[in-house]
């Protein structure tokens, strides 16, 4: 069965203003793009036992997992960031500090 998932254009990486769909041209920001999604049967049935529609069940996991990979990419930009300790740990520190009382 193929399941039809709507999402903004925007996830795919960049700004697409005009969009062709059947020889029609749509435009503005708010463009959306079908993406057709083969599962068997079984996995269908566990979609539906949720409650959810089917769209609606891989919208949220796609939108779960792209909110995981922007925090991925901030957490690495934060430790590309960070400022070095210039050689000591914290355990060399906390000596220091210890032996100097």
């Amino acid at each position: 069965m193929v399941l039809p998932v709507i999402i903004p254009t925007s996830w795919l990486g960049g700004e697409r203003n005009i969009s062709y769909v059947n020889n029609n041209v749509y435009t503005g920001v708010n463009m959306s793009v079908t993406i057709s999604l083969r599962v068997d049967e079984g996995t269908l049935e566990e979609i539906s036992a949720t409650g959810m529609k089917p769209s609606s069940y891989i919208k949220a996991l796609l939108e779960k997992e792209l909110r995981k990979e922007r925090s991925r990419n901030a957490l690495r930009r934060l430790k590309a960031g960070r400022i070095g300790r210039k050689g000591r740990s914290c355990v060399e520190m906390i000596r220091q500090d210890r032996d100097s009382r």
